[in-house]
């Protein structure tokens, strides 16, 4: 597929279309817990079971800034900075639309769902970055086994719209209808957002699968795809129409106002009848005298030191696991034998500078060290044009071969050499 700006221009805008699907379904899901954990509160208000999920959509302002922050950022450090200051316009956003549409302890559980949002939102987004370290570097090293793992609330899937499902089906059974249309509304949606990205993934593979080949349509193969998207949006919404006006005849039950058959009282829990049918009671002298004796000081010494330890490996756990998330999130993961794992590029070569012998410089040497080198440089001097005698030859046969001028003391050379490396004259 040939490189045309129209062509460029299509893909990002699929891709930017996917980026913006997936941060709206990952606030849908993380919006949940507060609100379907406030449906069993006795003292709820239904409008206010809505206005909690609708206003976790602050989260969408710390999901787009760490994403931005692990796409762009390399040091871990930065990284967090980032984060800390999108949490605390998060926050600060959140604080006043909680002063805005909550009571003060609703307030208090909507700021600490946020929270956790914010924390899951974080980690996912360096998550992301830590697997696309790795998928480089498996392409570096044309690793075969590297496998592509699914990311928390990456993308849309069966099992974020099970969720919804089941918010709504929660509605139903704690009477809340206002909540229950919401949930509906939401889940038309949300499978909305799984059948535009599911069918945008797959255009987009494709075009990645064609992009070395020239006159590809390109755009007639998108509008075909936007047309069978289209007539799948619509089946969705005409299957979900029939929920959406038959809501008033909606019945609903109120599970908080189940109460068992028969309530047991205070006396009979702790203090149950000898002469019950249904209940044994083995009495024990040791509980009827209730004697008190304290432990020996070793034992109390003992577990004290056995909670420092404890408490001690449990640090040093927490610490090697942030170093070893900090090296994952710069690239360099630790191998299986504890080295770090770096990309393998082309090494300059360096010519190390060899030193010089003491042998060559002629200084700390003794006595005999002089002599020898000496022998070396005759020996050499003289041998011109023959080749050097092998180690295994003696004086007296590297002399034989050595043509020495005449009126050389080869004698006196022979025996200060013999002196100087075996300790003796010569025989």
């Amino acid at each position: 597929m040939g490189t045309d700006t129209n062509e460029i221009r299509l893909q990002k805008l699929i891709r930017f279309t996917l980026y913006a699907l997936s941060k709206l379904h990952a606030v849908m899901l993380l919006a949940l817990p507060a609100p379907m954990l406030y449906l069993f509160f006795s003292d709820r208000s239904d409008t206010a079971v809505c206005r909690l999920y609708l206003a976790a959509g602050v989260l969408i302002v710390c999901s787009i800034a760490s994403d931005f922050a692990a796409r762009r950022l390399s040091s871990f450090g930065a990284y967090i900075f980032c984060c800390l200051a999108a949490g605390l316009i998060t926050m600060f956003i959140a604080s006043a639309l909680g002063d805005l549409l909550f009571s003060p302890l609703l307030k208090m559980g909507y700021l600490a769902a946020t929270l956790i949002g914010m924390l899951i939102v974080i980690s996912s987004a360096a998550q992301l970055r830590m697997r696309e370290k790795r998928r480089q570097k498996a392409l570096k090293e044309n690793d075969p086994s590297w496998r592509e793992e699914p990311v928390l609330l990456e993308n849309p899937s069966v099992f974020g719209l099970l969720s919804l499902a089941s918010a709504y089906l929660l509605s139903v059974l704690t009477n809340c209808p206002s909540f229950c249309d919401l949930m509906l509304h939401a889940c038309i949606l949300y499978a909305l957002i799984l059948l535009i990205c599911r069918s945008l993934q797959g255009t987009l593979a494709y075009f990645e699968e064609v992009r070395y080949l020239t006159n590809v349509p390109t755009g007639k193969i998108l509008r075909q795809s936007l047309f069978f998207l289209s007539l799948l949006a619509l089946l969705l919404i005409l299957c979900a129409l029939p929920a959406r006006l038959t809501g008033g005849m909606r019945r609903y039950r109120d599970i908080r106002d189940w109460e068992a058959d028969r309530a047991i009282s205070s006396e009979e829990m702790y203090f149950p009848s000898s002469d019950s049918d249904d209940i044994s009671v083995i009495l024990h002298d040791a509980i009827e005298k209730g004697e008190y004796r304290p432990a020996p000081a070793w034992l109390i010494w003992l577990g004290n030191l056995l909670a420092d330890l404890v408490t001690l490996l449990f640090c040093l756990m927490l610490i090697r696991l942030l170093i070893g998330y900090v090296h994952r999130f710069r690239g360099t993961a630790e191998e299986e034998n504890g080295d770090i794992a770096v990309s393998l590029e082309a090494d300059q070569s360096v010519r190390l500078r060899r030193p010089r012998s003491t042998f060559i410089s002629g200084r700390n040497l003794t006595e005999s060290e002089k002599i020898r080198r000496e022998y070396r440089r005759a020996i050499r001097r003289y041998r011109r044009g023959s080749p050097l005698p092998s180690p295994c030859e003696t004086p007296t046969r590297i002399e034989e071969g050595t043509a020495f001028p005449e009126g050389y003391d080869v004698a006196g050379l022979h025996e200060a050499y013999e002196r100087a490396r075996y300790g003796k004259g010569s025989t």
